[in-house]
């Protein structure tokens, strides 16, 4: 199921429990098609797999698919998502939850893109925002719309929370991101995104590029 909100404030509470805060960097939309090609492949396979993450990773649950009522984006068909965690000396370090959710055309995930609020401030005594992270300057150069965003949450100190997003031509590829790194070392934070987000550039330009 689509990660919320709570999921990842649970990942973060039980980060800060034992031991241990918005940033758009979004490209320009580059969108030059209504429809996309027809494609051999799935959503399940444009998936991350452990061995394409840095040594440390590793799955945690799924793959797993879910219908398209589910998944709480308009026009969306499905979604498979599959989750990692990496552990440190006391414990878990690191968590990553990626879905990928596939559209009928290019156009249908651009608006599903554009109108996701998942990163939107939120309020309440949990209320998460926002902020830039001016350290990240990795850009996509595959995705036709791409973002990354960190967020702090009210109540709860210590910790990372953070979403790396990009349209993939009728694809969505969401990769929810938390470790216990505080302020002090958020640049390992910074690094571990970069990592990630060029793992999920480099396994998607394998399907999509091969396939045209």
């Amino acid at each position: 199921m689509r990660s919320t909100h709570l999921k990842w404030l649970i990942y973060i509470a039980i980060l800060v429990i034992i031991g241990v805060a918005q940033a758009a960097c979004a490209s320009p939309p580059n969108i030059t098609s209504t429809s996309a090609p027809s494609r051999t492949f799935t959503a399940t396979d444009l998936l991350l797999r452990a061995n394409l993450l840095p040594d440390g990773w590793q799955a945690q649950g799924g793959p797993s698919e879910y219908p398209a009522h589910t998944i709480g984006i308009r026009k969306a068909l499905s979604g498979s998502e599959i989750d990692f965690i990496r552990f440190g000396s006391s414990g878990v370090q690191a968590t990553v939850n990626q879905m990928i959710v596939p559209f009928r055309n290019t156009q249908d995930a651009a608006e599903g893109y554009q109108a996701h609020d998942y990163t939107h401030d939120t309020v309440g005594p949990y209320a998460v925002t926002w902020k830039p992270v001016i350290s990240f300057t990795y850009q996509s150069p595959l995705a036709n719309q791409f973002r990354v965003v960190c967020g702090s949450v009210r109540n709860i100190h210590g910790g990372s929370l953070c979403t790396i997003e990009g349209q993939y031509e009728k694809f969505l590829s969401m990769t929810d991101y938390s470790s216990d790194y505080g302020s002090e070392d958020f640049q390992r934070t910074v690094d571990d995104l970069e990592i990630i987000a060029r793992a999920i550039d480099a396994h998607m330009a394998r399907y999509l590029e091969k396939d045209k």
